[in-house]
This record gives C-alpha cells, structure tokens and sequence, in this order.
C-alpha cells in the first residue's frame, strides 16, 4: 500500500526534574534587607562626611564623626528589628529555644 506510513514510534519524553526551592525563604529575605539597610545607614553617614568636610574645608573630621554615626544608628536598627521579633515570637519571649528539644527540658 503506497499512501499508508507506517506509524511514528511514541517519543520519549525528558524525565521531569524536580525543581529545587530557591533557596531564600521569607526570613532570608527580610535579613538581606536588613543588612541591606544597615549598609545604607553607615554609607549615608560617610557621605554626609564627605559633604560637610568638603563644605568646611576639614580634613576628614567629618567623615569620622559620620562613619560612627552611621555605625550607630545601624545598631540600633540591629536592636529595634530583634525586639520587634522578640515580641513576635511567644517562645522568644519566654527564653526558650524553637528547636524539638525544648519541649523536653520545660517539661
């Protein structure tokens, strides 16, 4: 039989790989950002520096006093952030731990 093709082999299809999470959870997230914003806080401070000692005509005074400035307010960014996680977490609060283990020693 001439118009007659023979039929095509069934194809194989490519096993489906199981794709793996991401790897940044929602924690993992807000921490970069925070690290993020604390970078920006001490950066802000040197360029605050610079600006008042370019103005001023000082010699790196400036920059100290803003570096330091930086590094403190990002600490107490560090400091509100961990408190306000503390008050989140009714484990925090209590001084436990989150691990399985801790169900044992309070009891």
């Amino acid at each position: 039989m001439q118009g007659e093709s023979e039929p095509e082999p069934p194809r194989e299809t490519a096993p489906q790989i199981a794709r793996k999470p991401s790897g940044l959870r929602s924690g993992d997230a807000s921490l970069l950002g925070l690290g993020t914003q604390m970078m920006s806080e001490v950066a802000a401070g040197v360029l605050l520096g610079l600006g008042v000692d370019y103005l001023l005509d000082t010699k790196n005074r400036w920059v100290v006093v803003g570096s330091i400035t930086g590094v403190v307010v990002a600490m107490w960014t560090l400091v509100r952030m961990a408190m306000r996680l503390q008050r989140a977490d009714p484990m925090l609060r209590k001084g436990g731990r989150r691990d399985a283990g801790s169900k044992e020693r309070d009891a």
